[in-house]
């Protein structure tokens, strides 16, 4: 494992977050960085927590269902949500925080990322692009293909189905004619818009840029994974979407982080 955490500023750093939420994009970018994790969700003593340098970095997931995200004891965040990154400096007795996703990814990717293999300088074209696909998933992505989830997600729960074999689902009328109209935007204008993105890449790159990932498929990715959730990434309309999408799934860090979150989020349901 990385010992960037012994050898930077910090005396330890702590990602308080939760699954289903925006902390797969930073437990994403963390195993990219191949830097070693400490899930302490089942510490009780918290002020032991805060040591004086510890190698890995500390997180603890929260049920956001249970209200535990509520507990200012577990979640530091000023307005009890997920993801959040507390860190206390060498040196010093204060202690930090830090939300919004994105900037959690490049607080770490600043610290961390000592080499910029995820977030090089190689070209203006691409620091501006990558600048504008982190920025517009968050604000756009993230947010339009909500409320199309909720709806998928609340059907296959009336369907006694789940994620696992949403294929079956079928739509009664009203239903598609409620879901088509959630989802409008995604399959009209944003699809649509990362289909001619990807399709304009040179051929022989995996993934934006080149065959190295950058911080900006690491946001890309886990927009689209909104979409492919509820079933709107269709090869036959938007297969580099589709294909794009495999691909970064199939990244070791991206399995690593769902792994870690999956079994986070398993053992929360004994507490």
């Amino acid at each position: 494992m990385s010992n960037l955490i012994e050898t930077s500023a910090f005396k330890w750093a702590r990602l308080i977050m939760s699954f289903p939420t925006r902390s797969i994009k930073v437990m994403w970018l963390l195993n990219e960085l191949n830097l070693p994790i400490r899930d302490i969700s089942k510490e009780t003593d918290y002020s032991s927590l805060n040591v004086e340098q510890d190698s890995a970095i500390q997180v603890r997931f929260v049920r956001l269902e249970t209200g535990e995200h509520m507990n200012p004891l577990k979640n530091p965040h000023p307005f009890h949500k997920v993801p959040c990154l507390e860190y206390q400096l060498k040196g010093e007795e204060t202690k930090h925080v830090l939300f919004e996703s994105n900037a959690i990814l490049m607080f770490l990717l600043e610290n961390f990322d000592t080499e910029k293999k995820l977030s090089p300088s190689t070209s203006v074209y691409r620091t501006g692009l990558r600048y504008q696909i982190m920025m517009w998933v968050s604000s756009s992505l993230e947010q339009d293909i909500s409320p199309a989830m909720k709806i998928f997600k609340t059907l296959l729960q009336k369907k006694g189905l789940n994620i696992m074999n949403k294929h079956l689902l079928t739509f009664e009328p009203e239903e598609k004619e409620e879901f088509d109209k959630a989802s409008a935007i995604i399959r009209e204008s944003y699809l649509p818009h990362v289909e001619k993105l990807l399709s304009e890449r040179d051929p022989n790159s995996q993934y934006l840029f080149d065959n190295q990932v950058d911080i900006a498929d690491i946001c890309l990715g886990f927009g689209l994974k909104g979409c492919d959730t509820c079933g709107l990434l269709d090869e036959k309309l938007y297969p580099n979407c589709k294909k794009y999408y495999g691909i970064m799934c199939a990244t070791a860090s991206h399995g690593k982080a769902m792994q870690q979150m999956m079994k986070m989020f398993t053992e929360s349901l004994s507490k």
